[in-house]
């Protein structure tokens, strides 16, 4: 049986982003699932194997994207939410998340390095959404190298696991890193780096 977890959550701001959140993003996110679905059912035969993958990363990646909201949400409503822990394999997740990585821009010449049997307790949604963000800055903050590299792995530190995600991209600025874990705050100029929405 899973145990409980609860996380006091006091954020105004966060409210105030996730409902506009439900009013802007949730409805369109349906249509973008259920175009794409209808569209697959409609040209199938055309498609081939590769286009119906296509579809089928686009459906995934926007059921995600609502289960992300979903979670925005609960935590703007609720001053302590529950967080369901379960047994979570983060291998699984980041070369999930990798792969969409690549699709993205497959031109691209990344090395992902994931460490196998990475296993933790946690809740499903939130850690997915963690590795997502991680491994989608690590991606962006790599865009300038020729070759790049993403690593996400396993380390001891004073006897305990800790679990990272590394890159050999231009890093930060640490006179912001006060900033770093702040919700929609940032200190990288979207100039120097594309798809970054970090101000």
């Amino acid at each position: 049986m899973n145990r409980k977890v609860f996380w006091s959550v006091p954020n105004k701001e966060l409210e105030s982003f996730a409902f506009a959140v439900s009013h802007d993003l949730r409805v369109p996110l349906r249509h973008v699932y259920g175009f794409a679905g209808m569209f697959a059912e409609e040209y199938s035969a055309k498609l081939g194997e590769e286009g119906r993958d296509l579809i089928r990363c686009v459906k995934a990646g926007a059921a995600r994207m609502m289960d992300l909201i979903n979670v925005l949400l609960d935590l703007s409503r609720l001053s302590r939410i529950e967080l369901n822990r379960s047994t979570v394999y983060l291998s699984t997740l980041a070369k999930a998340t990798a792969a969409d990585l690549q699709r993205t821009q497959p031109e691209r010449r990344v090395e992902f390095v994931i460490a196998e049997d990475m296993t933790v307790e946690g809740d499903r949604i939130m850690l997915q959404a963690l590795i997502d963000n991680l491994m989608s800055n690590a991606w962006e903050y790599t865009s300038k190298r020729p070759v790049a590299r993403i690593e996400c792995g396993i380390a001891q530190l004073d006897g305990d696991d800790v679990y990272f995600v590394r890159d050999n991209g231009s890093g930060f600025d640490m006179q912001y890193k006060n900033k770093f874990f702040k919700p929609f705050s940032g200190s990288m100029a979207k100039k120097n780096f594309p798809g970054l929405a970090l101000d």
